[in-house]
């Protein structure tokens, strides 16, 4: 009934509300329709990329992609990227991808900050330990690398 009303005066009205289950009960009539924009209110709901509700959300199809959140800060790279792959699918690369790449941009990002602090590099001179960081990040750098292409080739 409600569907059906929906498809009948879709060009009628300029917005609707939809809540997400009835998104996720009803994709395959939603799923039909191109919205001009998809405006995702309480957006850390699709957190999880696995969720029935996420899945059926990132079918949805529309020229514009926005999400509201009082939760500005997730608790994992992956809460935050399945955020994003509703926002700009395929922008960070698969779940996959950005699974097997960010642990090494994370220890990459973490030596550079240890070496780029003045207070550190100065320790870990009169230590002998920079010699040490400087190897393990050249190690996760060109190792990083080595990864890139097969991540953009995936891509």
């Amino acid at each position: 009934m409600f569907l059906g009303l929906i498809l009948e005066l879709f060009e009628t009205f300029q917005a609707y509300g939809i809540l997400y289950d009835v998104v996720r009960k009803d994709i395959d009539y939603l799923g039909q329709l191109l919205w001009n924009y998809c405006i995702l209110d309480e957006g850390h709901i699709i957190k999880n990329a696995k969720s029935k509700v996420t899945l059926a959300v990132k079918q949805l199809k529309a020229q514009h992609h926005l999400i509201l959140s009082g939760t500005p800060i997730q608790n994992n790279i992956m809460d935050l990227w399945s955020l994003f792959d509703f926002l700009m699918p395929g922008f960070l690369g698969t779940e996959r991808q950005v699974k097997s790449y960010f642990p090494f941009l994370i220890l990459i990002i973490t030596y550079a900050l240890l070496i780029w602090d003045e207070k550190n590099l100065k320790r870990l001179k009169s230590s002998g330990k920079l010699k040490k960081v400087l190897w393990r990040l050249g190690i996760l750098v060109g190792y990083f690398f080595k990864l890139m292409p097969m991540l953009s080739e995936m891509l």
